[in-house]
């Protein structure tokens, strides 16, 4: 079994996020949930965390908060959930966005699955992915093969 992976959830309305904040505890995150960006920095001077997931209406396209927070942890993914539908990204500082409804049951726990099992998967303190990541190639058996 491995390690428990703990999640640090920047989040203004968590009655509003209450079945996504279940779902990701379910899923078997130790959750640390923070209020307010300066919160956040603070601990993570303290705790190390696997990921950062902001959910928070006032921080709208992320780049300053994912700036400031890759300052303190440079190696970890910080994950924006938008709450605004024509948010285009990422921006500086966030790796990865996903547009999904905090307040669908379904959703969430798909959402909380896949990123469990994305962090699960990779080295610890490293992004999802980087661009300088090995891609593994297709066995040679393989028949698929991409034209371009």
């Amino acid at each position: 079994m491995s390690a428990r992976l703990t999640l640090l959830l920047l989040c203004d309305q968590t009655e509003l996020n209450s079945q996504f904040i279940s779902a990701l505890r379910a899923t078997g995150f130790q959750l640390l949930i923070e209020h307010h960006p300066e919160d956040v920095k603070r601990v993570l001077s303290r705790v190390p965390v696997d990921a950062i997931m902001i959910r928070h209406d006032a921080v709208r396209d992320g780049s300053l908060v994912g700036a400031e927070l890759k300052v303190v942890a440079p190696r970890t993914p910080i994950i924006l959930f938008p709450s605004d539908t024509q948010y285009r990204g990422p921006r500086l500082g966030i790796d990865s966005v996903c547009h999904a409804d905090p307040q669908d049951e379904t959703l969430a726990r798909a959402v909380a699955v896949f990123f469990h099992s994305a962090l699960s998967a990779r080295p610890p303190n490293r992004p999802i992915r980087t661009p300088g990541d090995n891609v593994q190639a297709p066995a040679t058996e393989s028949k698929t093969q991409l034209t371009l």
